[in-house]
This record gives C-alpha cells, structure tokens and sequence, in this order.
C-alpha cells in the first residue's frame, strides 16, 4: 500500500478562457511534489462525453482529496458540482477554493454543504493539503 496520496483537479473546463481552465492547475500539479495529481485536461478532448464522465468517475474513485475550483465565475459550475457529489458520496476529503469576490453572492447551499473546507485563494487550498 502506497502513501503517496492522489489529488483529483476538479474545475470549470467549459466556458472558460484556457489560463482559467490550465493556469491553477499547472500551479497545483507544481506545488504538490510527491502527491499523485490527476487532471481531467488529461483525457483526450477526442473521447465521447460518456468516456469523459466514466473517467472522471473513475479518477474520483482512486483519489483521496479533491481540490476544487469553487469560483463563481458567473454561473454554479454543473460539472464540478457533480463530481463534488460523487466525492462527497463516497467521503472523499474536498478542499475547495475561491476568491474574496466570491464572499459576497448569495447562499450556495449545495456548494456549501459538499465542501466543508473552503479557502480564499489557491495558495491557502494547497498549503491545507500539504500539512
């Protein structure tokens, strides 16, 4: 049995300019030597939507924390709430992070409830991992 832990990247992908999709996760995959971080920009953009969902799924399932992009960013994100709920289901340890802008919207109780460890900013988010 392994202790490297495996760090699952959950995020917006769509509807996003790529520095948003790539950029935090090229800093997370930097800061997060000696953990095992699986990407979902890793999956060819040529599989079906069924063999993408089926491998997020999957890469969900090995992980043991899900750091996720919980930014606003105009709209709740329906993807990265689904993989949040999946994780919470089979009681993944979710580490999500926002901007201080994001303090200010309305309730997001689902959001809330899914990730009970919530940060401000990406550089918090890792450093709660790594302790």
């Amino acid at each position: 049995m392994s202790d490297i832990k495996t760090v699952y990247l959950a995020g917006r992908i769509d509807a996003v300019s790529d520095k948003i999709r790539r950029g935090w996760r090229t800093e997370a995959i930097h800061q997060l030597k000696g953990y095992k971080v699986i990407s979902p920009l890793d999956v060819s953009p040529k599989c079906s939507d069924q063999e993408m969902f089926n491998t997020a799924l999957s890469n969900i399932q090995k992980c043991d924390i899900i750091l996720a992009d919980i930014r606003y960013l105009e709209r709740e994100n329906t993807g990265t709430a689904a993989e949040l709920m999946y994780a919470w289901t089979l009681n993944k340890r979710i580490i999500g992070w926002y901007t201080h802008t994001d303090i200010k919207l309305p309730r997001r109780v689902f959001m809330n409830a899914l990730v009970k460890e919530q940060y401000n900013g990406l550089q918090e988010a890792l450093d709660a991992i790594k302790l």
